[in-house]
C-alpha cells in the first residue's frame, strides 16, 4: 500500500485508475511544479530524464536519494539546534526557517528520486505524497486533478 493511499485514498485511487500515461504525467507535472518552488541541484538532469522516459535505477536516481538523505541530516541537525536554543531561552526563528528549508530540500530530492521509479503508479503516488509536505493540500489536489483531466 502506498504512503499516499494511507493519507488520501481518493487521490491515490484516482491516480491508480488513470493508467500509466496519466500517472507519468502526474509525476512529471508535480515534480516540475515542486522543483520550481524548491530548486535543487540536478533538477535539469532529472527533468531531461523524465522527458526522455529514462525510468529505473541509474546513477542520477541514486545520487538524488543520497542528496535527499544528506539534506534530511541537515534538517535533523537544525532540530537539535532548535532544542538547544529553546533550552537556552534563545530565539529559534532563524533556526526554524533553516529547518524548514532543509526539510523541503530533502523532500524535493526524494520526490525527484521517486519520479524516476520504473513503476508509473508508484512514481505518481510517491511524488504526490512527498509534495504534500511542501505544497498546500488544496493546491496539490488541484494540480493532480488538472493533470489527470488533461488541463496541464
Amino acid at each position: 500500500m502506498s504512503r499516499l493511499r494511507m493519507g488520501d485514498r481518493a487521490v491515490a485511487d484516482r491516480i491508480t485508475a488513470a493508467g500509466q500515461s496519466a500517472q507519468r504525467q502526474v509525476a512529471a507535472a508535480v515534480t516540475a511544479y515542486v522543483l520550481n518552488l524548491v530548486p535543487i541541484t540536478g533538477a535539469q538532469e532529472l527533468l531531461a530524464a523524465l522527458s526522455a522516459g529514462e525510468y529505473g535505477d541509474s546513477p542520477l536516481r541514486q545520487w538524488l536519494e543520497t542528496q535527499g538523505d544528506e539534506a534530511d541530516s541537515e534538517r535533523l541537525m537544525r532540530e537539535e539546534d532548535i532544542q538547544q536554543a529553546q533550552q537556552d531561552g534563545r530565539d529559534i526563528t532563524r533556526l526554524d526557517q533553516e529547518r524548514r528549508r532543509w526539510r523541503n530540500v530533502a523532500r524535493a530530492h526524494i520526490l525527484a528520486y521517486y519520479a524516476l521509479d520504473p513503476d508509473s503508479d508508484e512514481a505518481a503516488q510517491e511524488v504526490v505524497y512527498e509534495a504534500s509536505f511542501i505544497l498546500d493540500k488544496s493546491d496539490l489536489t488541484a494540480l493532480v486533478q488538472a493533470t489527470l483531466n488533461g488541463q496541464r
